[in-house]
């Protein structure tokens, strides 16, 4: 069963892929968006203001696709997004996460985009 969880709008799963436990993050944006529809039909969603650190895994990979992006409000952002990924990371070396795969945020590319 897919577990999915929100933290300001940014949703973490802990899910199998491949025959291996995966935790993701940023699955509301568009590349987590199409990696869940690629491995799930259903998602369950149950939305949290906070998600609990102090929770154990037993996955060995988490890929980070989470971030706020708001061009006007850039510094408030990028402070914000740091201390998320702060979070993320010392999760992963608290819970000996062996794979740590991290998205940049399309917000670098600015306004004129791509």
């Amino acid at each position: 069963m897919l577990k999915i969880f929100a933290l300001a709008g940014v949703e973490v799963s802990n899910m199998l892929v491949l025959g291996k436990r995966m935790i993701f993050s940023g699955l509301r944006g568009k590349i987590g968006a199409d990696l869940i529809n690629l491995y799930t039909k259903k998602i369950f969603n149950r939305d949290y203001f906070e998600l609990d650190f102090s929770i154990e895994t037993t996955s060995k990979t988490i890929i980070h696709m989470a971030a706020c992006s708001n061009i006007n409000k850039n510094k408030k952002i990028i402070n914000s997004n740091i201390r998320y990924l702060n979070k993320v990371i010392n999760y992963a070396n608290k819970n000996k996460i062996e794979n740590f795969i991290f998205f940049s945020a399309v917000s670098v590319y600015g306004r004129g985009g791509v």
